[in-house]
Parts: C-alpha cells; sequence; structure tokens
C-alpha cells in the first residue's frame, strides 16, 4: 500500500478534530490506523476522504467523524476490554484496538467477518478478534466489558449488553425506531442493577437485527418489548441544537460544508416529495432488513468513473445535544457515517 499518512494526518485534524472531539487516545489512534487497509480493492486512493467507501458485500466503511464521536463518547482507555456490535469492515475495533487491551467484535454476515479478518491482519491490528453471530446478545465468553460500542439501532437497550458491562463500563447505542428520529444513548453500569441513562443526541440508524432487537420484517423481537423513549424534543428544536454557521468563505472548510448543506436540502426535499407519494398510495409490504448498518444517501467516487461522478448509497443526519459544540454528522451503512 501506498504511504498515506500525510493524507491521514489532515484527516484528523480537518475532519476529526476540527469538529470537536478532543480525546488524544482517540486522535492518536486514529493517525496509526490505515483507513486504506479496510476499503475495497481500487478505492484506496479516497479513503481519506470526507464519507463513507464500499468495503464490499453491500456495505461501506463509516466517516471516519462518526467513528471518533462514538469512541470519545464510550471513554475507551487503555487497559479496556472492548465489546463492538456490527464489525463491518473491522476499521473502528482497529481504531479502538490501539487504545484499549483487547476489542471483541460481533458481526453477523459471516463473508464480511472473513473479510475484515483480512483486514485487520493486512492492517497489523492488535489484540482484535472478530466473531460471527447474534450481536444483541452480546459476546459472553468474553464479558464482562469496561465498553460496548453498537452501531446499529435497537427498539431498547438490549438487557445481554446491560448485564455484560463492568460495574462502571460504558455503553454507547443508537435507541429507537429506525422510521422516526432515534437517540444516541450513553448507558453507565453504576451498581449491580443499576444504570446511568443519557441521551447523546438524535441520530439515525438502520435496525439493530436480533434477539433482542428488531426482527428481519422489521417489528420488535419477543424478547424485547421494552418500550421506547425519546428525547421529548420537537424537530424544529433538535434543528436549532444542530445548527452551525457556515464557515467564513476563505476558510478551507468552506466549500465542502457549502455542498454538504445542499446535499441536505436536496434530500430533505426528495423525502417530502417522497412521503407525499406515499400517502397517496396504499402502504407496500415492508422489505426484509439484511443489514445491521446505518442508512442515509450520500455518495463515493467510482473507480470506474472517477471523483466527479458518484454512486450513491443510503444516509442518515445525526444531530447533536445543545451543549456540543459545531457538529454535524451523518450514519451510513455499516458503520459508516458522514458530515453532510
Amino acid at each position: 500500500m501506498p504511504d498515506m499518512t500525510a493524507a491521514r494526518n489532515h484527516m484528523v485534524k480537518a475532519q476529526i478534530a476540527r469538529r470537536g472531539v478532543r480525546d488524544p487516545h482517540v486522535l492518536d489512534a486514529m493517525k496509526k490506523v490505515p483507513r486504506e487497509a479496510f476499503v475495497a480493492p481500487g478505492f484506496e486512493e479516497f479513503a481519506y476522504e470526507d464519507g463513507p467507501l464500499p468495503i464490499g458485500h453491500s456495505q461501506t466503511i463509516s466517516q471516519t467523524y462518526i467513528v471518533a464521536l462514538m469512541i470519545e463518547a464510550a471513554e475507551v482507555r487503555p487497559g479496556d476490554r472492548v465489546l463492538e456490535i456490527g464489525a463491518g469492515s473491522g476499521y473502528a475495533a482497529a481504531v479502538m484496538g490501539e487504545i484499549a487491551e483487547h476489542v471483541h467484535a460481533v458481526e453477523r454476515h459471516e463473508p464480511l467477518a472473513r473479510t475484515a479478518r483480512e483486514n485487520l491482519t493486512k492492517a497489523g491490528a492488535r489484540s482484535v478478534e472478530i466473531h460471527v453471530g447474534d450481536g444483541t446478545l452480546g459476546w459472553p465468553a468474553g464479558a464482562p466489558y469496561d465498553v460496548i460500542l453498537v452501531a446499529a439501532g435497537g427498539p431498547s437497550v438490549p438487557e445481554a449488553l446491560k448485564q455484560q458491562l463492568k460495574p462502571g463500563g460504558r455503553l454507547v447505542i443508537p435507541v429507537g425506531d429506525e422510521n422516526s428520529m432515534q437517540n444516541l444513548r450513553k448507558v453507565v453500569r453504576t451498581g449491580q442493577d443499576a444504570w446511568d441513562e443519557e441521551d447523546i443526541g438524535a441520530v439515525r440508524f438502520v435496525p439493530l437485527i436480533g434477539a433482542q432487537g428488531w426482527t428481519e420484517d422489521g417489528s420488535r423481537s419477543a424478547s424485547s418489548h421494552v418500550p421506547g423513549q425519546n428525547s421529548g424534543k420537537t424537530l424544529p428544536q433538535m434543528v436549532a441544537d444542530a445548527a452551525e454557521p457556515l464557515p467564513d468563505i476563505d476558510d478551507p472548510g468552506f466549500g465542502p460544508f457549502f455542498s454538504t448543506a445542499m446535499e441536505i436540502a436536496a434530500w430533505c426535499c426528495s423525502a417530502k416529495r417522497a412521503t407525499a407519494h406515499r400517502s397517496s398510495i396504499a402502504p407496500a409490504p415492508r422489505s426484509p432488513v439484511t443489514s445491521s448498518r446505518t442508512t442515509a444517501s450520500t455518495s463515493w467516487p467510482s473507480r470506474r468513473t472517477g471523483p466527479t461522478q458518484r454512486q450513491s448509497t443510503a444516509m442518515s443526519i445525526t444531530m447533536p445535544p445543545a451543549n456540543s459544540k459545531n457538529r454535524l454528522s451523518a450514519g451510513f451503512p455499516h458503520g459508516c457515517g458522514a458530515i453532510r
């Protein structure tokens, strides 16, 4: 692989630190992990663009910012034992592996799990194990954990994951219906049967499929009929919380930021038109969900057409809480995410 150290350092500075991620453990780890080792062959030159990229098996690698944001929220520290639900290409697990003592990552797609193992070996990642299984049940063999990170939205926090936390352990997971705004929730175990919960911000992820999550047809699994909660905020309030000013016109970040705003506006208009159209026809049967990845509408460079033409994938806007500073992000298919 070509040496992309300069591009990686610039990514950390411009795409992560500038957007408010301050944890030195996270910033240092992301400077070390070669993202180009976790994308599909032929896309290495685009590894440090600000967005998701294909990783094979109809999945994408997360935008680096959303990975950094979740790891920072989980407070991953040296010596920690970590569980990740939704390994994807292995990138987030590799980043956490640079900080923690050991990382177990569960992936429900066997082909993707094999690819993740190959990528981790290629990148020289350490202390990371990939398992195939139902992520809603965690990975009891490695429990208890200091940190559990989940890359898909459940109807509630799976009880199995809460029980696999150590006292003082942190769990970060999107909670809510995929068809409405979800909350990125942080759960801290404070006692044998006691947990503190905090909503970090509004997000949109595809369903967490499994025994304690959603079923393939989108209904709640029988073992997970726990009433969901919401932030109690209206959509205008969440938009106000997420708002941030445009950079100065001579700022290098102005162009991408302005393009992002235009893409969001276009996406919202398309969604409004689609909603109006659906309201005039009978509802169609819901298609089975085949991925536990976040969904949205964005693009990545095509190795056939070049960076000026785009292929589309799915996306969702993440609206941060009022006490965060200048954070606007989006979640994408596996483990994805991108500033729009």
